[in-house]
């Protein structure tokens, strides 16, 4: 759908723009400032999406972080800790090496959760669309 397209675009323009102002940052910072640097963006992430929910989700906010906390807070630290090694690696490893390993990585890992920890049940085109998603994603990023 129209909606669909419109949220890949902004999550692959997302994850570029924030790959883009990390290595940004390494560079002009010689590699220091790492944790400052993950806080400050980690912070200002959280007041965006508490600030959407207040306006979009306040009749269920309650609710919703009562039955998501956990969750939110397992990506929130999954999202910290990639987003860290991103840092880490950014300045000690090539960039045409890094991004298709973190791109492709993260499609395999959702794969893995979604068929051992869900219990996911994946048809032969969706595995050869998974296959074909992850090798284009890999290329785009060479």
């Amino acid at each position: 759908t129209f909606k669909w397209l419109i949220y890949i675009v902004l999550a692959f323009l997302g994850n570029g723009f924030c790959s883009t102002v990390q290595r940004i940052q390494q560079i002009e910072c010689e590699g220091k400032f790492k944790n400052e640097f993950m806080v400050v963006a980690l912070l200002i992430s959280f007041i965006v999406f508490a600030v959407l929910n207040l306006v979009y989700e306040r009749i269920n906010l309650f609710n919703n972080i009562k039955k998501g906390f956990l969750s939110c807070f397992i990506c929130g630290v999954s999202n910290g800790a990639v987003n860290l090694f991103v840092i880490i690696l950014s300045l000690s490893m090539a960039a045409s090496g890094m991004f298709p390993i973190i791109s492709g990585g993260g499609i395999i890992l959702s794969a893995v959760v979604a068929i051992f920890f869900f219990k996911e049940k994946l048809s032969l085109p969706q595995y050869i669309g998974l296959i074909l998603g992850i090798a284009s994603v890999v290329f785009l990023n060479l």
